[in-house]
C-alpha cells in the first residue's frame, strides 16, 4: 500500500503512516495440545486459523506482512501458500514470545515507522480493528496503540519504532505488551465495536467457546 493518506472514519484525510505487521506463529502450542494454528475457521472455505489471521492483515493498511515461524513450520507454509508475506524462521522459539519478537523486527523495513504485533491465534481479528489502530498511530504522538472493547485490552498491537531498543531488551516468554505497564512510554487505548480483539486461542476450551458464541453470534 503506498498510498500517503487515508479516509478515517470521521471523514477526514489523514496521513497514512509506514506500518509492518509482524505475525507470531511459532509457538508449540502446548496448552493446546496440537497445532493450533491450523483449526479450520467454520464457513464455507474452512481455512486454517493461521489463514484467516494472515489475510485480515493483508487487506489492511500495512505496507509488509512478516510471519515468523517456529513449531508446525512446514504446515504453516503450506497453509499460507499463495499470499504475499514474508516468512521467517526462528530457531530459537522455544525459548518464548521475545525471541519471536526479535525475529520479526529484523526483517522489516528500515524506514518502517512503526510494527502491528500480530497473535496467530486470534480468530475474531478483523481488518477494522487494524485500520482504528493505524488511523489512531498517525493522529496522534503515542508510541504503543492498543485495541479495548469494554475497556478490557486486547491485541493487535502497535509499537513505534522508539520502542525498537526496549523490544530488543525483552527476554523469555516477554512479548510487546510488556511495556504497555513500563511507564516508559506514551500508549494510546483505543476502543473498538466488538470483542474479537480479546480472544486468542490457548486450549481446547478457548476454541469450543470461541466457536459457540460465533455461532450464538
Amino acid at each position: 500500500m503506498n498510498e500517503q493518506g487515508a479516509r478515517g472514519t470521521s471523514g477526514y484525510t489523514i496521513r497514512r503512516p509506514h506500518v509492518d505487521a509482524v505475525v507470531l506463529a511459532a509457538g508449540g502450542a502446548n496448552r493446546f495440545g496440537a497445532p493450533k494454528l491450523l483449526l479450520p475457521i467454520p464457513g464455507p472455505s474452512a481455512q486454517p486459523l493461521i489463514a484467516h489471521v494472515v489475510d485480515a492483515v493483508l487487506a489492511s493498511a500495512v505496507h509488509r506482512v512478516i510471519v515468523v515461524l517456529g513449531a508446525s513450520a512446514s504446515q504453516i507454509r503450506e497453509a499460507l501458500a499463495g499470499r504475499a508475506v514474508a516468512l521467517v524462521d526462528n530457531a530459537r522459539w522455544p525459548e518464548g514470545m521475545s525471541t519471536s519478537v526479535k525475529a520479526g523486527l529484523s526483517a522489516v523495513c528500515p524506514d518502517t515507522e512503526g510494527v502491528l504485533f500480530v497473535l496467530g491465534d486470534q480468530p475474531g481479528l478483523r481488518t477494522e480493528h487494524i485500520h482504528a489502530l493505524i488511523e489512531a498511530f498517525a493522529a496522534s504522538t503515542a508510541d504503543i496503540i492498543y485495541p479495548t472493547f469494554g475497556g478490557r485490552r486486547g491485541n493487535p498491537v502497535l509499537m513505534s519504532r522508539v520502542t525498537f531498543p526496549a523490544l530488543q531488551e525483552l527476554a523469555g516468554d516477554q512479548g510487546g505488551r510488556a511495556l504497555i505497564s513500563s511507564g516508559r512510554f506514551e500508549t494510546l487505548a483505543v476502543e473498538v465495536e466488538d470483542a474479537g480483539v480479546l480472544v486468542d486461542i490457548d486450549t481446547p476450551e478457548d476454541w469450543e467457546r470461541w466457536q459457540s458464541q460465533r455461532a450464538t453470534s
